[in-house]
This record gives C-alpha cells, structure tokens and sequence, in this order.
C-alpha cells in the first residue's frame, strides 16, 4: 500500500500549479526543442503529484539502477543537446548522430525521443545492437535481425522473409524491406540506433550497416515516392568514427547533426539537488560535490543516491 510521501497540502498545490502551467504552456508551443524540454516538466510535475498523493511510491530506491532512465523517472536533466537534436528531427534532413561516453544518458534520451516522436504521431522504435553472436558473423545476418526487431517493435504483422530473397545483397534485402513494408508516405518514422560501435566488431558488417545508413539518408532527397522523405535517423555511439569507416562517402557520420551530450555543470547539479529536496543546500556545496563527482550523469545520479537514501555525507563521496 501506498502512503503520502508528505502531509503538507501546500507543495502538492504547488505541483498542481505548475503542472497547470506546463500544460498550458505545451498548448502554445510550436517550436521543438521547447516542446521537448515542457514535456519532461509535465512528465516530472505529475510523478511527484501522485507521490505526494499516495498514488505511487516514491522513486528514491530505484534511483541507482544501470542503463536507461525510464519515462517514469524524476530526475533525467534536459540538457541543451537534447532540445537541438529534437529541433534536427522536424527537419527536412533529419539525420542525427548521438556521441558520448559511458554514462552520458545515450539510452535514456533515445527512450524520450522515440516517447517525443509517438506522442508527435510519428513511428518509431528504439533498435539496440546487443544482438545474440550468430546475428553479427555477416551483413546479412544482421540486416535480417534488425529487420525483424523493426517489425515487432512497430508492431507490424508482417515478415522480412516476404521480401527477402539470396539472389539480392544484404543491403537491397534490408531496403526493400524497409520500403515494401515499414515505410509509410503519409506518417513520418523515426528509427533510433543504440551501442552500434560497441556490437559492431565484425568489419565487414559494421562497413555495410554504416553504408547503409548513409544509403537511406542520401534516399530522401533522391525519392519520388514511398516514405523515404519522412524517415528519420538517430544513432548513438561512444568511440570516434574515423577508426570504422575508411570512405567518407559511406559514413553517416558526416551529415545531418552531429551531437555530443553534455557533461553536467553547476546549473544541473542546482537542478538535481532541487529534485531531491536540496541535500546539498549551498552554491559552495554544490561547487565541492561538482568537484569531488565530476559532471558525468551517471556517476552524478549513483552520488546522489549515496547521499539521499544510504545516509553518506558529502565527505564520503
């Protein structure tokens, strides 16, 4: 059972004010990137007024898990690479490349930006490269996996093999299927790749999978018909592209927008330190845990965490 993380009625009319707010402000918002940034206040406000009801329990002893951050939590940070990569994907060349270390949020933004893309109307799915071994030996392998994974994921109740055929390359198979099966002219789709340099490592079909992607973006300004002026591209990486792709002209590296997530600064750690009832309390506080921490994001949300629910003081860190 779930009890009221707090009694006093007051900040719960706070939360309800500036849920209030949010929502009103979404209704006159155009532009993308503010759009992005209002929908993670109004995704915030209504998890802490359903904490402060009772509705649901507080998110703290969850906060120290690994990988992405889900929709559900209250403590992702929008950064301003964030907003800049949503603006890129309502362009007419929406291409996007994603870098950044190890727990730099990778994964948890490409989860909100498929989330933004649904809400938008759009089709889209989050296509990790984590695959089984035997999925990776050869192109075609791969192609076929990741096809496969693209029509669950969108919920399509079709198969690749109906346009797949051994007379044709890895890579006409895949586009073909994208084409025949996924792409739709009348609704924009958003296909987000993540830890693509961390499975890769087979080279030959690493140099396909990158060719390809560079195929399909140079396709919208070449097609006359199909959905292939409506699809977009997101793909996060860690390393430097230069040590994979020998042709530049093969590399989807060096179009569209390419982005490298932020590290945290003074005016996140305000943020994060607000989100978890102030902790810190102190710019000169917030300054020395900023030092001792660093500005990466997750290493930055386990510190917290040490902080708010196992009781370890500043010093400790």
């Amino acid at each position: 059972m779930c009890h009221p993380i707090n009694n006093d009625d007051s900040v719960l009319e706070t939360w309800q004010h500036r849920l209030e707010h949010f929502l009103q402000a979404e209704a006159r918002t155009t532009n993308p990137a503010s759009l992005f940034e209002i929908r993670e206040h109004i995704r915030e406000a209504r998890i802490r007024i359903a904490e402060l009801r009772g509705e649901q329990p507080s998110n703290g002893d969850a906060y120290k898990e690994t990988g992405a951050m889900p929709l559900t939590s209250p403590y992702y940070i929008v950064r301003p690479s964030d907003g800049r990569i949503f603006d890129q994907l309502h362009s007419l060349q929406p291409t996007v490349t994603i870098r950044g270390d190890r727990g730099t949020g990778k994964s948890s933004f490409l989860v909100r930006l498929r989330q933004q893309a649904i809400e938008n109307g759009w089709h889209s799915c989050c296509l990790d490269l984590r695959l089984e071994e035997k999925s990776l030996q050869d192109s075609d392998a791969l192609f076929l996996a990741l096809a496969r994974m693209t029509a669950d994921e969108l919920g399509i109740d079709r198969e690749p093999e109906e346009v797949w055929s051994p007379r044709r390359g890895a890579m006409q198979n895949w586009t073909r299927f994208m084409e025949r099966i996924v792409l739709d002219a009348s609704v924009p789709t958003l296909l987000l790749f993540d830890r693509v340099d961390v499975a890769l490592e087979n080279d030959a079909c690493r140099t396909d999978f990158f060719a390809m992607l560079r195929v399909w973006h140079d396709r919208r300004s070449t097609a006359i018909k199909g959905g292939w002026r409506g699809l977009g591209l997101a793909v996060a990486h860690r390393g430097d592209p230069a040590h994979w792709i020998r042709d530049i002209n093969q590399s989807p590296f060096n179009v569209g927008l390419q982005v490298t997530l932020d590290e945290f600064g003074p005016d996140e750690i305000a943020e994060l330190d607000r989100r978890h009832g102030n902790p810190l309390g102190s710019p000169q506080r917030r300054a020395l845990f900023l030092k001792k921490v660093g500005g990466n994001p997750q290493k930055v949300r386990w510190a917290f965490y040490a902080i708010v629910v196992e009781g370890r003081s500043l010093d400790d860190l």
